[in-house]
């Protein structure tokens, strides 16, 4: 399997292999990714952009190119696929083991702890527009010293310098532990896996906290119908574990007492 992206300095193009690296009967490519060719344009943007095909034979020289943001982000869902959408594929044995040992380990040292990871950059401006900071700082503090929670915060070590407005949420949380850039991608669905649940805005990390049924509650905003963010995750989940809030319109007190309820049940 080869990715297809621009190359960029901080390694953005190879930010998927440490998932498809948890899976032994998946070969990585060599190289494991290619930059994109412009000549793809449409392939591109029926992929990215409309309802169309997920899969596209012979591209680039592989046997096949795979994407489904069009489908996702137009409405659909993977599972209306003629194939057959499996939502737990089997992990290694090493991978299983790190997902323990973290779990165990930081299950001893933080529990009762939540899991939270807020990008504060990029396509997640948006978000913050519709949603403020004050706003997050307001419910997730009545949250956590209502249930006496500590707040653990991931992402990668890009995250660090691209990221500067978390630290003012760091700095407002009680109990706030940061493992921001300190985790492999094992440890850190460990850490999840241990957590009480787990908050902050859809990425792919988020969701796949969803996908191990962990209770999860993700905000949103309005660029795509709101049926993309169910089609993410699997179906059993969806408005169970798992909840998505969308940032416009969104009150403080619809926050806070969607995180109790899902923290209660």
């Amino acid at each position: 399997m080869t990715t297809v992206s621009y190359p960029d300095e901080r390694g953005g193009h190879l930010r998927g292999l440490p998932y498809l690296k948890l899976f032994d009967w998946i070969k990585i490519g060599n190289p494991p990714s290619v930059p994109n060719d412009p000549a793809l344009q449409d392939i591109w943007d029926e992929a990215y952009n409309g309802p169309g095909r997920s899969i596209f034979a012979g591209v680039q020289g592989y046997d096949y190119l795979i994407a489904y943001n069009g489908r996702v982000n137009s409405g659909g869902h993977i599972e209306d696929d003629e194939l057959e959408c499996d939502w737990y594929p089997r992990m290694s044995a090493d991978a299983d083991v790190t997902m323990l040992l973290s779990a165990t380990s930081y299950r001893s040292q933080l529990d009762p702890y939540i899991v939270m990871f807020w990008p504060f950059y990029g396509s997640y401006v948006s978000h913050l527009e519709q949603f403020p900071l004050p706003q997050i700082v307001d419910a997730l503090q009545r949250f956590l010293n209502r249930y006496n929670l500590t707040s653990v915060f991931i992402g990668s070590e890009w995250d660090i310098p691209l990221n500067p407005v978390v630290a003012e949420l760091k700095e407002s949380l009680p109990r706030m532990v940061d493992l921001t850039g300190k985790l492999s991608l094992a440890e850190t669905l460990g850490l999840i896996r241990a957590s009480q649940m787990v908050t902050g805005y859809h990425a792919g990390i988020t969701n796949l906290a969803a996908a191990m049924h962990k209770k999860t509650v993700l905000l949103w905003d309005d660029r795509y119908p709101k049926s993309t963010a169910m089609a993410v995750v699997p179906p059993e989940v969806r408005n169970r574990t798992y909840h998505a809030l969308f940032t416009k319109s969104l009150t403080v007190e619809q926050y806070y007492e969607r995180l109790c309820a899902s923290c209660e049940n």
